[in-house]
């Protein structure tokens, strides 16, 4: 599989799955207050899962321990770094009169920002499976990016409330989405050129996105959604999200 390939299907994971998910949004006029939290709650209990049991292990297999607790502590750090970045005090993004909706967009953007960052991790983990070079569901990289694609879906849900929130058009909340999709087509191609190099590069990289979407799991989506007006259905939805993610990982490795 060539590199443009990569980045190519890179690059539809990523958008696919959040445009999907802002889809899904678009034509509501007004989101609940409970939404937000269910979708947060069900995207962290898949991007969990897919960390524990499928990336995890795989780092293992194809490193051991020692390789993959260093590729998910750098994961954890890079990410911590970029999240310390974002948060830092700034200007209001967009002068609305309305306040709420001047939160609307800042939270909007802010997950705008989390998605986008994390979304390059998820390519790097694409692109270093594609550069195993076997073009089946055995692939790493072609299972995790179907798993990806699907778990990006309610991330897009959860993006796109906000704005609907703050009165962004139908369209405006879909290019969004493709928008915070993008950055997986560029993790893609570095994981799949980087990739090719050796196993223990291949289970570091993997680790490393892995660090990164735990730490954007517990640090964002987790703790957004327990502190929504409904904490309890966000937690079942956390519990739902890891099982349909386990199903989802043990579906497709069979």
């Amino acid at each position: 599989m060539n590199w443009w390939i990569s980045t190519l299907l890179g690059c539809a994971v990523g958008i696919v799955g959040t445009m999907l998910g802002a889809v899904l949004v678009a034509p509501i006029k007004r989101p609940g207050d409970q939404l937000p939290g269910l979708m947060m709650g069900l995207s962290g209990g898949i991007m969990l899962s897919i960390v524990c049991c499928d990336m995890i292990p795989e780092g293992i297999e194809k490193g051991g321990f020692w390789t993959m607790l260093a590729g998910v502590a750098s994961g954890m750090l890079i990410m911590a770094a970029l999240h310390a970045w974002i948060k830092r005090p700034k200007k209001k993004i967009v002068p609305v009169r309305d306040a709420k909706k001047t939160s609307m967009l800042q939270t909007g953007f802010l997950l705008l920002a989390g998605i986008g960052l994390h979304n390059f991790p998820e390519g790097l983990a694409v692109g270093t499976g594609l550069a195993q070079g076997v073009n089946t569901f055995s692939n790493f990289g072609i299972r995790l990016a179907i798993l990806i694609t699907l778990h990006d879906i309610p991330e897009g849900v959860a993006l796109a409330v906000p704005f609907k929130l703050a009165g962004k058009s139908s369209l405006h909340v879909i290019g969004l989405g493709v928008m915070a999709g993008l950055p997986t087509g560029l993790g893609a191609v570095l994981g799949y050129l980087l990739g090719a190099m050796s196993p223990a590069w291949i289970a570091y990289a993997i680790s490393l996105a892995g660090g990164a979407m735990l730490f954007i799991t517990f640090w964002e989506l987790v703790p957004e959604a327990l502190h929504a007006k409904s904490w309890k259905m966000s937690a079942a939805a956390i519990a739902i999200g890891m099982l349909i993610g386990t199903l989802l990982v043990w579906g497709l490795s069979e």
